[in-house]
């Protein structure tokens, strides 16, 4: 198996957080709307989901947008004060050339979130965000040594996982109180399905897939691939979900992601 330095010694499901934002007409009643993680390079974190989740449109504003998210620093308990909330200072909506050679946007957008004024902030948002790879060739050497060894990706060989906030199947709610104060709370849910091919070149696809309910609300979640070694079970950021059915789902690859950070550091 290719080494992979970038591993989690447990699944890192604290890295998920719902996207939450609030209109201009209704600061005070935050609504959510997908799914999104913490990932780190270096010292530096971020905020990455799926770019449908932020906007349904591509001539709509994706700025203004992102700034009504309303992510909280403590996931848990009641929010009130803009303090309570993460602020971002830049955002990344990437393009790639297309076979007509014209650019698209690809399904995912990167925050950058500011330096958060309290330490203990900054050491939380550490401690829960995943480690991004430096390139994604890993997993496709890891899913080379697949079809060598099962032939081809037929839904039984390799096994991943995805973990999120559905809007059905868990108690994760927003509730207001008479004080306008938000009060969030969260259960992830997780789901196993097959690794298959893909059905565009930045995208690969899980079959036979463990979740029950409406897959509505588990775009932008992360996806890890996981396996033991001599030091128990580990986990790595495999990719990102996009879109899906419950008898297939598909997510961006890893190698796109990590292409992107690669181009922003270089």
């Amino acid at each position: 198996m290719t080494k992979i330095s970038f591993l989690h010694s447990g699944l890192p499901k604290d890295c998920t957080f719902p996207i939450i934002s609030t209109l201009e007409s209704a600061e005070n009643y935050p609504f959510r709307h997908g799914t999104g993680f913490f990932a780190k390079r270096g010292r530096d974190i971020y905020f990455i989901t799926a770019r449908h989740c932020l906007i349904k449109h591509t001539n709509e504003n994706i700025d203004k947008l992102a700034s009504r998210l309303a992510i909280p620093y403590i996931p848990h308990g009641y929010k009130h004060e803009k303090s309570d909330y993460i602020q971002f200072s830049d955002i990344y909506s990437p393009k790639q050339k297309q076979n007509n050679s014209q650019e698209e946007y690809i399904d995912f957008v990167v925050l950058k979130i500011s330096n958060p004024s309290k330490s203990k902030h900054l050491k939380t948002l550490l401690s829960r965000s995943v480690k991004i790879p430096p390139t994604g060739d890993w997993l496709d050497s890891f899913i080379s040594i697949g079809q060598e060894k099962f032939g081809v990706l037929d839904g039984k060989s390799i096994k991943l996982l995805c973990i999120g906030y559905p809007y059905d199947g868990t108690i994760t709610n927003i509730t207001i109180d008479d004080n306008e104060r938000a009060n969030i709370l969260l259960q992830p849910a997780t789901f196993i399905g097959y690794l298959e091919e893909g059905i565009d070149w930045n995208l690969l696809s899980l079959s036979k897939i463990t979740w029950e309910c409406e897959l509505n609300g588990f775009s932008g979640s992360p996806v890890f691939i996981s396996f033991k070694n001599e030091n128990g079970r580990q986990f790595a950021l495999s990719g990102m979900l996009v879109m899906g059915t419950n008898s297939k789902v598909h997510f961006i690859k890893v190698s796109v992601i990590s292409r992107f950070f690669q181009e922003l550091y270089s």
